[in-house]
């Protein structure tokens, strides 16, 4: 097989921990354009009608979701293989993934319950 195949386990690992670091990029960027328009008085997440807040979280969400997706499913197929040999790489990107998944959807979901159109 050649170097770079995705046939590869440990290639598919080294794909899962880019995956989820990208994933974990878009976390960071989602947590930071909903703290900073985030006001304590209002306990609302305030944007203006014709700015691109919310498609702009829709998207980072979107990217964010699919790219933990990604880590997680090459994550999980190369762990364990007996051929792999970054082995602890397959399962940190795959709970990585996991995590960054699950911090993007509370993260969306915070932004869709206190989101305040102004």
């Amino acid at each position: 097989m050649a170097k770079g195949s995705m046939r590869r386990y440990d290639v598919q690992a080294k794909y899962a921990m880019f995956a989820s670091i990208g994933a974990l990029v878009g976390v960071a960027g989602l947590f930071v354009l909903i703290i900073r328009n985030f006001h304590k008085l209002e306990m609302a997440i305030v944007y203006g009608r014709s700015s691109m807040f919310a498609p702009a979280v829709f998207v980072i969400t979107a990217v964010t979701l699919l790219l933990a997706g990604a880590a997680v499913l090459m994550g999980f197929n190369s762990a364990g293989q007996k051929r792999n040999e970054k082995n602890k790489q397959s399962w940190m990107a795959f709970f990585l993934g996991t995590a960054s998944a699950s911090l993007a959807i509370i993260l969306f979901g915070a932004f869709w319950f206190y989101k305040l159109k102004i």
